[in-house]
């Protein structure tokens, strides 16, 4: 079932349907199989499935409607950011994994990775440096990032105001965490009277 429901969310967010379907009003499962170019049978399953998990509605007979959960996904961009890259980037990553361990079994280079082979470019580039390929991956990866900065589990003024920086002395902190380095900005950024930190920020 956990399958399925990463499958419509993947069909919503790829096929951009909740820009779609007006904000107060409905579409007919038709017309969206007309804008979007799959098949009526196979978007009117996939869009019953992710009405399942209050993502749209059937307002009347094979029309859709948007509810408080799938308007987020034309409201909030960062948001609808994030669910692309856990769908479309993560899932083509974790789909090659087994791939990548029978291929390398001991590598632990960025390169060598289910990403690379999902990409049809296996052993050639890590994820980062096929996303400096396209300016529009890359904005994706660093809105959703930052969503993700923002969830209760890993606020980063967490990082930043708990961890004794002052321990550190004059060693340097490497950011690995990629593209805008929103972390590493933010421990840069010391409170008054604290001691700055040596930053560095990396990515491959």
């Amino acid at each position: 079932m956990q399958f399925l429901n990463a499958l419509s969310l993947h069909a919503v967010s790829h096929f951009r349907i909740p820009e779609l379907v007006p904000l107060d009003g409905e579409i007919s499962y038709a017309e969206l199989s007309a804008k979007t170019g799959v098949g009526l049978v196979a978007l009117r399953q996939l869009l019953r499935q992710a009405t399942t998990n209050r993502i749209f509605q059937e307002s009347s007979k094979n029309h859709i409607s948007h509810t408080s959960t799938s308007r987020l996904l034309v409201e909030n961009k960062k948001l609808a950011a994030l669910i692309g890259y856990f769908t479309d980037t993560l899932k083509l990553a974790a789909a090659h994994e087994c791939d990548a361990l029978e291929r390398w079994p001991n590598s632990l280079s960025p390169r060598e990775t289910g990403y690379s082979i999902g990409v049809g470019n296996g052993g050639q580039a890590s994820f980062y440096e096929e996303l400096q390929k396209d300016v529009k991956q890359k904005d994706r990866f660093s809105n959703a990032m930052e969503v993700w900065a923002t969830g209760d589990a890993y606020k980063i003024e967490t990082l930043v105001e708990e961890y004794d920086w002052g321990r550190l002395g004059s060693g340097m902190v490497v950011d690995v965490s990629g593209l805008s380095s929103i972390t590493g900005n933010s421990c840069a950024i010391r409170p008054y009277g604290q001691p700055p930190v040596n930053l560095s920020c990396f990515w491959e």
